[in-house]
C-alpha cells in the first residue's frame, strides 16, 4: 500500500493549489528530504486536486533528463496527444453518396522550430488552444538535477523562465518547483 493511501493529503495539496491561484505570478518551489514523499504528493494528492478544478496537471521527473527542456517537451507532446487523440479533430472536405466516401480536412500545420526554447512556446500555445485547457499546473520535479547538465539546464530554466513570463498574468500557467 502506498503512503498516499495511507496518509492522503488533500488538505495541504489544496493549501498549495490556493497559493498558486492566488499568485499565478509566483512560482512555488516544495522542497523536502529525499524519500518523504513528494513525488508521490506532486502525482497523486496534487494531480487530483488540480484535475478537480478543472486545472490540467502536467508532472516531469528531471532526475534523469539529460536534455531538461527536452523532457518538458515531451510532457507537453505526450499531454498534447492524449488530448487529441480522444476525439477525432478533423474537419469533414465532403462527403460522396455514391461512390461512399468522406474526405477529411488535413489539419493545420503548426508553427515550428528547431530551437527547443522556442519548441516549448509553441507546444505551450498549442496545448491552450485545446477544448477544455484553461490553465496548467506545470510540476517540474527534481528541479535541482538540471544544474548538473550544464549548457542544456541554463537553456532549459531560461526557457522555461521565459514562458511562465509570458504567462503569468494571464493565469494560464501555474509552476511548481
Amino acid at each position: 500500500m502506498s503512503a498516499h493511501a495511507l496518509f492522503p493529503r488533500l488538505e495541504l495539496a489544496q493549501n498549495y493549489l490556493q497559493r498558486l491561484t492566488d499568485r499565478p505570478d509566483r512560482a512555488l518551489s516544495l522542497f523536502g528530504a529525499r524519500q518523504i514523499g513528494k513525488t508521490t504528493f506532486l502525482t497523486g494528492d496534487l494531480a487530483r486536486r488540480a484535475s478537480a478544478q478543472n486545472l490540467l496537471p502536467i508532472y516531469v521527473d528531471l532526475m534523469a533528463a539529460q536534455h531538461p527542456l527536452e523532457a518538458v517537451n515531451g510532457a507537453l507532446r505526450d499531454q498534447l496527444f492524449a488530448l487529441k487523440a480522444r476525439k477525432l479533430r478533423q474537419t469533414v472536405k465532403s462527403v460522396s453518396a455514391l461512390g461512399v466516401g468522406i474526405a477529411m480536412e488535413a489539419p493545420l500545420a503548426l508553427p515550428g522550430s528547431a530551437d527547443v526554447g522556442q519548441q516549448l512556446q509553441h507546444l505551450f500555445a498549442d496545448l491552450l488552444r485545446q477544448p477544455g485547457v484553461g490553465c496548467v499546473l506545470l510540476m517540474l520535479d527534481e528541479v535541482q538535477e538540471v544544474a548538473r547538465t550544464g549548457t542544456q539546464g541554463d537553456q532549459a530554466m531560461r526557457a522555461i523562465r521565459a514562458l511562465f513570463n509570458q504567462h503569468k498574468v494571464s493565469t494560464k500557467l501555474l509552476l511548481l518547483m
